[in-house]
């Protein structure tokens, strides 16, 4: 059972990419099957709903993350 009040836990989608190994993502890039500014921004998304119970960040930034995503496609 999760602990996890259900408006912090990351959508089941952005837990399967958040385990995707480098050479899984460069496949999925290669066969366009997901871009760099979608994972991303699911990555991104899934900080902002555990780093509130984790504090494991201490900056996030999200706007050179999505300018450098956006540049990777």
């Amino acid at each position: 059972m999760n602990s996890q009040p259900e408006s912090q836990r990351a959508a089941p989608e952005e837990q399967a990419l958040a385990w995707l190994s480098a050479t899984e993502l460069l496949n999925a890039f290669k066969k366009r099957r997901l871009s760099p500014l979608d994972v991303t921004e699911a990555i991104l998304e899934r900080i902002e709903s555990l780093d509130p119970v984790l504090n494991a960040y201490a900056l996030v930034d999200r706007e050179g993350a999505l300018v450098a995503a956006s540049q990777a496609e």
